[in-house]
């Protein structure tokens, strides 16, 4: 897994795995908290409430999915973005 979706409050949240050195970074925005329980695997959370937070997630997803993805799965996905 390197995407986790729930509702928070009823705001739309998402979960993404962006390591330990992203998650340092991305925590110093304030759109961005570090989960409680898995936090300490360089998971963060983001609440989606505009475009721009829409947009900064789709950015994070790809870069988390290449992260775990296969090779065979990259070639594709680069197939697929051209």
């Amino acid at each position: 897994t390197f995407v986790s979706t729930y509702v928070r409050n009823r705001t739309p949240c998402v979960e993404i795995w962006v390591g330990k050195e992203q998650q340092t970074v991305l925590a110093a925005d304030s759109r961005f908290t570090i989960p409680r329980y898995t936090g300490h695997n360089g998971w963060i959370q983001l609440a989606l409430r505009d475009q721009d937070c829409m947009e900064l997630f789709q950015d994070l997803a790809i870069a988390s999915y290449r992260h775990f993805a296969l090779k065979r799965m990259l070639t594709k996905l680069d197939e697929n973005s051209v």
